[in-house]
């Protein structure tokens, strides 16, 4: 496999090519990076007994949400806790307080001493498990293998280190405030490709090669600084962003989103194989769990399959199952309703691809997504002076962001950019110099 990687200051991308197969897609926002796995000393501002949770102040735009099972807390009081879901619509983000510091081979439990192997471990032996200075309990990952235990070790030290300092400071440290940020734009990266095969590593900055090499030993790995690197991943990503999935069979899958649900329909469209519902349905499945690795799809999914008989609907759920075993996904299906509507969950860990590629609110490209596009186009051309059309709700939602990253544009391609908003889909380059005399005189009379 090859991994490709644009690291710049608006948009990072990387995306994972198994031969010219788009396999994964990973972004991250700069300024609306993810937040889960994040370590918070936060603030208790209400309880609910009713609903059994606690509302915490972590210093993010909503309050998190802590579970209770028993309550132990008061109002007011300052806690350690760790984000294990995103924010999603109106609702906060979902922490524990339960702390978890994740390694490659090991999860150290700071509240625990309790030493455990992970149910889908089929490699380790509890005959090597190793209690080592006992200060900390830890999970043994999936993929970790018994010649892996001297790597298990030094993980051990090095989280415990981890651990004891965020113990030492939080008694030092007036709350809201992110004590230990767990997951980086690398750290990503690295927890994408731990059980692939990675041949080859493109990127377009030689800092890039040097943190990943700081965070994880590459084995006959070649790596190749190439500056248009984020020309053919922006090329990618375009060819792989829509929401309309055709498959070899001629049918399709349309992915639409929902505060509470991911929906997905799957249309005989162009199929040659009309009259066998069971086999475009059977395809969707494959392309189905493609999509959801590929786009880091979770949460709650609904599948509308086509024409399902009794027989089938049970054949087909044996077929995803199958699937989803020999992957080794954390997917749960949970049947298929007598609408023909499959339900899959996956745990809600962070943002998916869509969410953070698009503006669920006003179905256009996230402004992220619309900076980094502008920022390449511009590469391309000699311009002093530019004209953009930019879409008016994102540009007023984000105003702060976009002056801000704007004037870093300009700075670093030394050339003028004049913003207009307007009612367009996305964005537009005014080249055309009529155009950009209807925009001054817009700008003049109204």
């Amino acid at each position: 496999m090859r991994l490709l990687i644009d690291e710049n200051n608006i948009q990072n991308r990387a995306i994972l090519m198994n031969e010219n197969r788009l396999f994964k897609i990973i972004i991250e926002n700069k300024n609306d990076e993810d937040i889960c796995d994040n370590i918070y000393i936060g603030k208790i501002k209400s309880i609910s007994d009713k609903m059994k949770v606690a509302f915490i102040d972590i210093g993010v735009k909503k309050e998190a949400i802590l579970p209770l099972f028993y309550n132990k807390y008061k109002i007011n009081q300052d806690v350690l806790v760790q984000v294990n879901r995103e924010a999603k619509g109106n609702k906060g983000p979902r922490v524990k307080d339960k702390i978890q510091l994740k390694g490659r081979y090991i999860i150290l439990n700071m509240n625990s001493k309790e030493i455990m192997i992970s149910t889908k471990n089929s490699y380790f032996s509890r005959d090597f498990l190793r209690k080592f200075d006992g200060r900390y309990g830890y999970i043994v990952r999936t993929n970790t293998k018994i010649e892996d235990i001297k790597y298990v070790e030094e993980e051990y030290y090095r989280l415990s280190d981890i651990a004891d300092e965020i113990l030492k400071r939080q008694n030092f440290i007036k709350p809201p405030y992110l004590i230990h940020k767990n997951n980086g734009f690398y750290e990503n990266i690295l927890d994408e490709i731990l059980n692939e095969k990675i041949e080859t590593i493109i990127v377009n900055e030689e800092k890039t090669i040097k943190a990943l090499c700081e965070k994880n030993e590459f084995n006959d790995v070649e790596f190749i600084v190439d500056k248009s690197v984020p020309y053919l991943i922006e090329e990618v990503i375009k060819n792989n962003a829509s929401r309309l999935i055709n498959m070899k069979n001629g049918g399709n899958i349309i992915i639409d989103f929902t505060e509470a649900f991911i929906v997905m329909d799957i249309n005989s469209s162009l199929s040659t194989n009309i009259n066998d519902a069971y086999e475009i349905n059977k395809e969707a499945c494959d392309s189905i769990i493609e999509m959801i690795i590929r786009y880091n799809l979770n949460g709650n999914i609904l599948i509308d399959f086509i024409d399902l008989d009794f027989k089938n609907k049970k054949e087909l759920e044996k077929y995803i199952n199958e699937i989803i075993e020999k992957k080794n996904l954390d997917l749960q299906v949970y049947g298929i309703t007598k609408l023909g509507i499959m339900e899959i969950s996956r745990k809600r860990y962070n943002k998916s691809f869509f969410e953070k590629y698009y503006d669920m609110e006003f179905k256009t490209k996230s402004i992220f997504t619309v900076l980094r596009e502008i920022e390449l186009l511009l590469a391309k051309k000699n311009l002093r002076e530019v004209y953009i059309l930019i879409n008016n709700q994102l540009y007023l939602k984000n105003e702060s962001i976009v002056n801000k990253i704007v004037k870093e544009i300009e700075k670093d391609k030394n050339i003028k950019i004049k913003l207009t908003t307007s009612d367009i889909i996305d964005y537009k380059i005014v080249d055309e110099e009529i155009e950009k005399y209807l925009i001054r005189l817009k700008k003049m009379y109204l």
